[in-house]
């Protein structure tokens, strides 16, 4: 997932800035957390894993901002 960031930031530098920070972030955020995944003691796995999810959500809401616009106006014309 923290390759996938950095690929899509690169795409995403000529459309959006912001975009592309935060999709570095995101991977940056992703690289440095998820490796710790297994390591949580029982009791806190489950907020682990959610925060992994926020994460994800993260990525695929920035994603679909970059998406938008041109698919409306593809459907415009």
């Amino acid at each position: 997932m923290m390759v996938a960031c950095l690929i899509f930031s690169r795409g995403a530098a000529p459309v959006s800035a912001f975009c592309r920070t935060l999709l570095i972030g995101t991977g940056i955020v992703w690289g440095s957390t998820a490796p710790l995944f297994l390591a949580p003691p029982t009791d806190l796995d489950g907020i682990y894993e959610r925060s992994l999810a926020a994460v994800s959500c993260v990525l695929v809401l920035t994603i679909a901002r970059l998406f938008c616009p041109p698919a409306k106006q593809l459907k415009a014309t």
